[in-house]
């Protein structure tokens, strides 16, 4: 995403820190958007020093940041079971509030230490029991949910913690191979930036097979109400059910065929207490082993099970490790033109709505341009709404759709159905602008003029159709205009054909 403007930096020394204060303004999709990044506190030397040593001055070291979002970022050596078992696809991952709403990074206090506060006890109680407290007082069910939703809207109010609560998440959405998630966490973001399917119910299971990828919500869903297990009686009836109904064999299936990595839980927790209660006491000589990802260093001493194996660095920095693995073994693609694709498309539908402007009846080629245009939009918007999927990383994705495409254009030039075969082809440009960098991205073509030539600069395009010589497609496009009136109308292509 191109930044436009840097509108105030402020550099502040203060023992030798730097607290640096950017406001940047962003464009994305035509419109402004203001973020912040604010108190961000870096020692001098992560900022800028680099260490020369004496008869290598060609190396250059960098020293560990310490910033809130950095600061537990420690390296490790990926287990090979892991390795094997992503690019099998039979890692899933079971994730606590950790890696969402409960990290220090998104809010200086727990939900557990809010609910401390507001009953005035000290913080001796298990999660649960310390909910069912809460629910004493009158109408305190209703008032507890009510605590959940709003804490989960203030984060959605603002775009800053938002975007804290969902790092995890969004970094997983690349991992394709990743189709399974287990989660304790109420909120919806695994929904959201990965495009799960919620499993929340029995009922919901009747979906597993047909969706890219889903989460299995054993403590319940903030969208459904009803289902959250919070109270001491809740985790009661939760572990009783999982252990008879359909939800809790589809989870014992998962741990005894799939490799699973907690993220997200610490000592004390108790919903991994519960969970691996339940593992053992399900499993019994068939449990598995266990890898735990966690920054709690006293975990792997306190934790009483038997098979595991602990990882000590933040759950988003692990999933940035694999996918780094993987790329280099190209088992994700890279989108080089990913990161720009927002402001071409917001270029793009601005030179659309040009040519839009522009009288048919004269200019009867502006339809191949404004159809070809249509098709780029559309693969464009289909991108930035599916990507989270992680479809688009898988290797040999886009080539094989790019492929079906050809074969589409192909069919319809045979068919002499000319607006259908430029729609395919913008369509197709849409695609391969995903494999470009940023130069050869703003050398994209907006405009074209079948069955050949195609634009990059407007004014190009205009002198080329002013000087308009007949073809085959240039009679087409003039006898459709001369069979129809189109005063009032814009022509569109819908995105089939």
């Amino acid at each position: 995403m191109s930044i436009k403007d840097i509108l105030h930096i402020i550099v502040i020394t203060e023992i030798g820190i730097f607290r640096v204060v950017v406001i940047m303004r962003e464009v994305v999709l035509g419109r402004t958007k203001i973020s912040y990044m604010m108190k961000r506190h870096y020692k001098i030397q992560q900022l800028a020093i680099l260490k020369l040593k004496k008869n290598s001055l060609n190396e250059v070291q960098f020293m560990k940041c310490e910033c809130a979002y950095c600061k537990n970022n420690n390296d490790f050596d990926i287990p090979s079971d892991i390795i094997e078992s992503l690019e099998n696809g039979n890692l899933v991952l079971f994730c606590g509030g950790g890696i969402s709403t409960e990290s220090k990074i998104v809010f200086p206090n727990s939900f557990y230490e809010t609910i401390c506060y507001e009953l005035d006890e000290k913080p001796i109680y298990s999660f649960s029991n310390l909910m069912s407290r809460f629910c004493e007082l009158p109408n305190g069910r209703k008032k507890l949910i009510k605590r959940i939703r709003d804490r989960f809207n203030y984060i959605k109010s603002f775009r800053e913690i938002y975007d804290s609560a969902t790092r995890f998440h969004r970094e997983l959405s690349k991992f394709y191979m990743i189709d399974t998630i287990v989660t304790t966490n109420w909120d919806d973001y695994f929904e959201e930036q990965c495009r799960a399917v919620p499993i929340v119910t029995e009922e919901d299971l009747a979906l597993w097979d047909s969706s890219y990828r889903n989460v299995l919500k054993i403590h319940g869903s903030v969208n459904s109400i009803g289902t959250i297990i919070a109270t001491d009686e809740d985790y009661e009836r939760c572990y009783n059910e999982l252990s008879e109904n359909l939800i809790g064999g589809k989870l014992k299936d998962i741990l005894a065929t799939k490799t699973v990595v907690f993220i997200g839980y610490s000592f004390g927790d108790e919903d991994l207490n519960k969970i691996l209660q339940f593992v053992k006491d399900k499993m019994q000589s068939y449990t598995p082993h266990l890898f735990i990802v966690t920054i709690d260093k006293n975990l792997n001493e306190k934790v009483d099970y038997p098979s595991k194996s602990i990882i000590h660095t933040d759950g988003t920095f692990f999933l940035h490790k694999l996918n780094n693995y993987l790329v280099g073994k190209k088992y994700i693609n890279t989108l080089q033109g990913e990161e720009v694709i927002e402001r071409k498309y917001s270029e793009l539908v601005t030179a659309h709505s040009l040519i839009s402007d522009m009288e048919i009846e004269k200019f009867p080629n502006n339809l191949y341009t404004l159809f070809y245009q249509d098709g780029m939009i559309h693969a464009f918007e289909r991108f930035l709404e599916m990507r989270n999927s992680g479809i688009y990383y898988r290797p040999g994705y886009i080539y094989n759709v790019s492929s079906g495409y050809k074969e589409k254009i192909k069919d319809y030039h045979d068919k002499k159905t000319y607006f259908d075969e430029m729609y395919f082809e913008g369509y197709l440009s849409g695609l391969v602008a995903l494999l470009m960098n940023e130069d050869e991205l703003n050398g994209l073509p907006f405009y074209c003029k079948p069955p050949d030539e195609f634009f990059v600069e407007l004014t190009d395009y205009l002198e080329s159709i002013q000087n308009n010589i007949e073809s085959e497609y240039s009679d087409y496009a003039k006898k459709f205009v001369d069979e129809h009136n189109f005063e009032g109308l814009v022509w569109h292509h819908t995105p089939y054909g």
